[in-house]
C-alpha cells in the first residue's frame, strides 16, 4: 500500500481505485455516503483549480460536492462526494440513439442555463481566465499545421465582455446521467473564463472525432437544446478556431510526453484543419 492509499485509508476509511472517466488517479472512498479521491502532482494547477472550481460553484452547477483537500509531500489529493449515474460516453457507447440525444438534449440546456448563465463581468466567481497566444512552434509539430492554425487565432474573442464560466473540457465524457434524466457535471480541471464558444465546439469536435455516425443527430440535438435558451452566433471557421484553441493548450503540455501520445494529437489536429465538424 502507498501512502496515498494509506492516508487515504486512516483518514477516511477503505479505497479502491477508480477507472474510466478520471483525468488523475482516482479513489472511490466507502464511506456512507462514498466519497471520492482524485491525487495529482502539487505541480499540477489544474486539480487546484477545480477545487477552486467546486467551492464556489455548489449550489449553482450540478457538480460533485467539495469536501475537502489535503497537500501530502508531492501529492494534491481533492476530496469530492461520490455522484451516481452512467457516464454518457458509455451511453453512446451501447448506441441507444435515444437515450443518447436525450443526454444531450440535456447537455445543452444545463450548459446554456446553468454554465454559461455566468457572466465574467458580474466578477462573483474568481476562477482563471483563458490566455489567447498564437501558437508557437513545438519541434514535434510540422511547421505547415503549426502555419494553418495560426490564421484561426484572430477569429477568438479577447473581449471580456462576451466571457462566461466555461467547463473547459464539456462533452459525454465528463457528463453523468441518472434515471431520471438529470445530470451532473464532472471534471472541472479546466474551467475558465472565456466566450460560450469554446464548450460548445469542443463538445461538437469530441463528438464528431469519436462518434462520426452518430455525430449530426447529436450535435444538432445539443445546438438546438442550447440556442432556445441563449441564441449565439456561428459558423464553421469560429468553431474550428475554438477547437484549435483546446487542441494547441493540450499540445503545449506534451513537452514529457512519449512519441506515440504527441503523434496523436497531432493527427488529431491534423484532421481538424482537414474536417468540417458542423
Amino acid at each position: 500500500m502507498g501512502q496515498v492509499e494509506r492516508f487515504l485509508e486512516e483518514k477516511y476509511g477503505a479505497a479502491g481505485r477508480l477507472s474510466g472517466g478520471y483525468t488523475n488517479l482516482a479513489y472511490k472512498i466507502e464511506t456512507n455516503p462514498p466519497l471520492v479521491a482524485k491525487i495529482a502532482s502539487l505541480s499540477n494547477e489544474d486539480l487546484l483549480n477545480e477545487a477552486n472550481a467546486l467551492q464556489v460553484l455548489h449550489g449553482k452547477v450540478p457538480t460533485p460536492k467539495y469536501i475537502d483537500d489535503h497537500s501530502l509531500e508531492s501529492s494534491f489529493i481533492l476530496v469530492t462526494s461520490y455522484e451516481r449515474g452512467e457516464n454518457g460516453q458509455s451511453i453512446l457507447d451501447t448506441g441507444d440513439m435515444a437515450k443518447a440525444e436525450a443526454v444531450f438534449k440535456n447537455m445543452g440546456l444545463v450548459l446554456a442555463n446553468l454554465i454559461h448563465s455566468h457572466a465574467y463581468t458580474d466578477g462573483s466567481l474568481k476562477l482563471r481566465k483563458a490566455k489567447v497566444l498564437e501558437p508557437a512552434s513545438l519541434d514535434f509539430v510540422p511547421q505547415p499545421l503549426v502555419e494553418k492554425s495560426r490564421t484561426f487565432f484572430p477569429l477568438l474573442s479577447t473581449d471580456m465582455n462576451e466571457w462566461v464560466l466555461s467547463h473547459g473540457d464539456y462533452g459525454s465524457h465528463n457528463i453523468l446521467f441518472d434515471s431520471d434524466g438529470k445530470i451532473t457535471v464532472i471534471d472541472w480541471e479546466w474551467t475558465e473564463w472565456f466566450h460560450p464558444l469554446v464548450d460548445i465546439a469542443w463538445t461538437l469536435w469530441n463528438t464528431k472525432l469519436h462518434y462520426p455516425h452518430m455525430a449530426d443527430r447529436l450535435n444538432q440535438a445539443f445546438l438546438k437544446a442550447y440556442q432556445s435558451v441563449r441564441p449565439l452566433a456561428y459558423t464553421e471557421p469560429l468553431i474550428k478556431a475554438y477547437v484549435l484553441y483546446k487542441i494547441w493548450h493540450l499540445l503545449n503540455r506534451l513537452h514529457h510526453a512519449d512519441a506515440a501520445v504527441k503523434n496523436n494529437w497531432v493527427s488529431r489536429l491534423d484532421w481538424t484543419l482537414r474536417t468540417n465538424i458542423l
